[in-house]
């Protein structure tokens, strides 16, 4: 290399030096305040990394939930798919609700859902109903009369004795039936009058 362009980096590099010594010089209070700075950098930093850490756990947490009631919830379908076309094949005795009408050989009307046992049928007079159900009957021949419409629920009077039934051609009305009698006649009994 020439003599002349070493000189000349040299001189560069010896004005640089100088004039970049004096600004250089820091006191006390300056490197206080340049180490709070670093220390407010490093604390904003910290607290960033540790929200969005929050956010990306609640993400999960809110995923995993979700998947939960998602896998639940198909568990649940998957389960009544399975188990309620069966709840007719039961054998049990205490029945929730009164039988289901099978078939146009049980009789009285073809839409009929459920069957009413025709021993519990009575005659009663007045009040515009020709048949109603004693309450009492029902219950003992094992129909759950708190599932029977509230609207067909009525008062008949045996002397003076009053006794729950239910009309009979509101009962009808509502889907109910009445059994298959294998006898000549209808078992009535006595009359029951109806209380206004």
């Amino acid at each position: 290399m020439s003599r002349k362009f070493i000189a000349a980096v040299l001189a560069a590099s010896l004005a640089i030096t100088t004039f970049s010594a004096a600004p250089a010089r820091a006191d006390g209070k300056d490197a206080l305040k340049l180490i709070g700075a670093a220390g407010a950098l490093y604390l904003l930093g910290n607290s960033i990394a540790q929200a969005r850490e929050r956010a990306e756990d609640e993400r999960k947490k809110d995923k995993r939930k979700k998947e939960e009631k998602a896998r639940q919830e198909a568990h649940a379908k998957q389960w009544r798919e399975r188990h309620e076309n069966r709840r007719d094949e039961r054998h049990d005795a205490r029945r929730t609700d009164p039988p289901r009408v099978v078939g146009p050989a049980f009789g009285q009307r073809r839409d009929a859902q459920y069957v009413l046992p025709a021993r519990c049928m009575m005659r009663i007079e007045g009040g515009g109903s020709r048949y109603a159900f004693d309450r009492d009957c029902m219950t003992n021949a094992g129909v759950r009369t708190s599932r029977l419409p509230d609207a067909c629920e009525m008062y008949v009077r045996d002397g003076g004795r009053k006794e729950r039934a239910f009309d009979g051609a509101c009962l009808r009305r509502n889907g109910y039936g009445l059994e298959a009698v294998r006898q000549s006649g209808p078992n009535l009994p006595r009359p029951y009058r109806r209380q206004y």
